[in-house]
């Protein structure tokens, strides 16, 4: 147990470290469906900040139970979105859609269009704001 609280306590640390520079992020790659890719720079500014609102880390769940409960539900990958500060990589997501049979609710995914989504991060699993969905959708589509 003690392991698994200092293996926890290291995943967050590592994500508020990530956190302390995610103001800072100046381009957002996403790849979808491992097919094409939408690039968000600095170029557009409102845009840019908009999606790093919508995809602000806002939960990072980390009980053996959760993982293993969110494991057995993962669908396909839909998204990998990388985070850049002046061409360097800071921070990598991969985005996966929540099988029908999961319950998913406000508390425990983010929802985009009608399906429920959770993001993989390292070895854990993290709940995004995804506050405007929509507006993610119109870009990326």
């Amino acid at each position: 147990m003690a392991i698994f609280q200092l293996t926890r306590d290291h995943g967050l640390e590592k994500l508020g470290a990530v956190l302390d520079d995610y103001s800072r992020v100046d381009k957002i790659h996403i790849i979808i469906e491992d097919d094409w890719a939408v690039e968000i720079n600095d170029n557009d500014k409102e845009m840019l900040e908009e999606f790093k609102d919508n995809l602000y880390p806002l939960v990072l769940i980390g009980s053996r139970h959760e993982k293993k409960l969110y494991k057995a539900n993962l669908g396909k990958k839909a998204y990998d979105i990388d985070f850049f500060i002046q061409d360097k990589i800071v921070f990598k997501i991969s985005i996966y859609e929540l099988s029908e049979d999961f319950q998913a609710n406000s508390e425990n995914s983010f929802t985009i269009g009608d399906k429920h989504y959770i993001a993989k991060w390292n070895n854990n699993y993290i709940k995004l704001m995804m506050n405007d969905p929509d507006s993610f959708i119109e870009v990326i589509e």
